[in-house]
C-alpha cells in the first residue's frame, strides 16, 4: 500500500471532506510519512483525529509534530 492509498483508506473511514483528504498530507514531513506507513488506515485516521482536536482545542504544534508524539518517533 502507498502513502496516498493508506490516506486515501484513512479518510474513506473518517468520512472526511475531500479538501481535508488534499491537504492533510502536505503537513506531514517525509519521515513521518515513512513512520506512518505500518499503521492500518484505522490507527491513522485515529491519530490524525487526535492532533487535530488537539489543534481544535488550541495546540499550537503542527500535524506533524502531534502524530510524531502519537507513533512515539
Amino acid at each position: 500500500m502507498t502513502f496516498d492509498e493508506l490516506m486515501d483508506a484513512a479518510c474513506d473511514s473518517a468520512a472526511l471532506p475531500n479538501m481535508a483528504r488534499i491537504l492533510l498530507p502536505s503537513t506531514l514531513s517525509g519521515e513521518t510519512k515513512k513512520a506512518v506507513m505500518q499503521l492500518k488506515p484505522e490507527e491513522l485516521w485515529i491519530i490524525l483525529k487526535d492532533a487535530i482536536d488537539q489543534i481544535d482545542n488550541g495546540s499550537v504544534e503542527s500535524v506533524d509534530t502531534l502524530v510524531r508524539k502519537q507513533i512515539g518517533k
